[in-house]
């Protein structure tokens, strides 16, 4: 971190919060290709065997849509009463075991002629079946790591601030422009939630930058100063460390014996110990929050290759009905 950093924590959570939103954004763009996925097999089996008892359904859930692609039998549920008199009753499918069974195509399809065939079938709906499963474990994180641990709850939401004990920071209110409205309720449920996150971030490189500040504009603290790591890549995490300047060493802590190795001047040794006080509470909270993110964008990653390698092993659905 350069000395002159000056990012203030708005800023800084606006830009972690456009991650957080093309997370999202990917997430329902999996969902909806999954479920057309669905429909485009379901519609290619239909065609195949369109009088068969054993039917390809998706299961529904209220809150996410068709989360996978299952085996069920038609049953007929009139009496034999009303079959004798012909009476017309829609039939419903009853589900049969996660576990395809090849006498399934003899007993209920009736057409041992296209075992090969059904088997194939069975292959591509559970390619899809654990590419919705990635998707689902991302969501679920998304629950633990935003909906939970950073609540967005009605009214002014505070976070505890690091520079002073028992003080809090109000946190800025949603921004109207990140709204998303392309995104079902419950994305943007989430994304209030992120946006709690983005700025617990921001706040904590904001608070480590005050204080390293500090310490450069005091006369007496010559020789030593606190600097953040850059973040790389692949991770949001940044690690607040101090440099003793003459050697150039670092140091994760600044305890009374390394002041005294370092002979920094005993006037200034309980300022600094304040300042490295304020540092283990920032840094606890950067810590923290940069690890749920880290985790957040691991699980989408994940489901998103889930989701390629899906469609890749379900070969043989026209992809382009499934987009």
């Amino acid at each position: 971190m350069t000395r002159d950093f000056e990012g203030t924590a708005e800023t800084l959570a606006r830009l972690y919060f456009q991650d957080i939103l093309a997370w999202l954004r990917e997430l329902y763009a999996g969902t909806r290709i999954i479920s057309s996925a669905f429909s485009a097999l379901q519609q290619e089996y239909n065609a195949m065997v369109p009088r068969s008892c054993l039917r390809l359904y998706g299961r529904c859930s209220p809150e996410y849509g068709p989360v996978a692609i299952e085996w069920g039998e038609l049953f007929d549920l009139r009496s034999a009463d009303e079959r004798a008199r012909n009476i017309y009753r829609p039939r419903v499918i009853r589900g049969l075991p996660r576990k395809f069974e090849e006498d399934w195509v003899f007993q209920i399809a009736k057409r041992s002629d296209l075992l090969g065939s059904f088997l194939d079938f069975n292959r591509r709906a559970q390619a899809l079946n654990r590419a919705f499963r990635a998707i689902f474990r991302a969501f679920r994180h998304l629950k633990t790591s935003t909906t939970v641990r950073f609540k967005a709850e009605e009214g002014p939401i505070l976070l505890p601030s690091g520079l002073v004990p028992e003080t809090f920071r109000e946190v800025p209110e949603f921004p109207a422009e990140c709204a998303a409205p392309e995104l079902p309720a419950m994305y943007r449920r989430f994304l209030r939630s992120g946006w709690v996150a983005a700025f617990s971030l921001g706040l904590a490189e904001e608070e480590l930058s005050v204080v390293a500040r500090e310490v450069s504009r005091n006369p007496s603290a010559t020789g030593i100063r606190l600097d953040l790591s850059d973040r790389s890549e692949s991770s949001y995490r940044r690690r607040a460390y101090w440099i003793h300047e003459a050697t150039g060493n670092t140091y994760p802590n600044l305890t009374h014996v390394r002041m005294k190795k370092l002979r920094i001047k005993e006037a200034v040794r309980p300022v600094l110990t304040q300042k490295e006080l304020k540092r283990r509470r920032i840094a606890k909270n950067l810590s923290e929050t940069a690890k749920a993110l880290d985790l957040l964008r691991k699980r989408c990653a994940a489901a998103q290759l889930a989701v390629s390698t899906g469609l890749a092993e379900a070969k043989g659905i026209r992809l382009s009905d499934a987009g």
